[in-house]
């Protein structure tokens, strides 16, 4: 697990439950934290998921049969977006790259995508084979708002338009 600076009980709650705990101040690039992460995996494969998403338990089922094939080296799921315990009728489903073999990596500073792989797998949208993610109405507001300012930096430093 990788902490950014949090300033809640974050480290408290994880120590339990994690194997290692890399602090690492967070410098507005997602990609580059989680990439991180990635250089000091000691398996093959990583799945990345962030501390407002749960794993259905389908998907915790059937993890090693997804790691012990040699077809595909990246999988993305579907997601479920919740706001307030709702489902996000703006985005209520997105596919995420979360399970990859670690020799991959992340590029771009926001919503991170995942380069590196020879072949990826979109899993389908069936019951039980969703990452649910919930937040806070006011956490998404000013996460997005975050996101933009963040998306707007990372286009200025590679010359795109804003």
């Amino acid at each position: 697990m990788i902490d950014g600076g949090s300033s809640d009980r974050t480290i408290e709650i994880a120590t339990p439950l994690v194997d290692k705990i890399l602090l690492h101040k967070f410098d507005g690039h997602y990609s580059n934290q989680v990439n991180r992460v990635l250089e000091r995996v000691e398996t093959d494969w990583a799945m990345i998921i962030d501390c407002d998403e749960r794993l259905e338990k389908p998907i915790m089922e059937n993890l090693n049969s997804l790691i012990e094939q040699e077809e595909f080296d990246c999988y993305s799921f579907p997601r479920k977006n919740f706001i307030n315990g709702k489902l996000d009728p703006e985005d209520s489903v997105s596919y995420q790259d979360r399970l990859h073999r670690t020799y991959c990596r992340r590029v771009r500073p926001v919503h991170g995508e995942v380069v590196g792989y020879k072949n990826k797998k979109i899993l389908p949208e069936i019951d039980g084979n969703f990452i649910l993610h919930s937040k806070g109405l006011k956490r998404h507001i000013d996460r997005n708002r975050g996101y933009y300012v963040y998306e707007l930096k990372f286009r200025q430093e590679m010359g795109e338009p804003g």
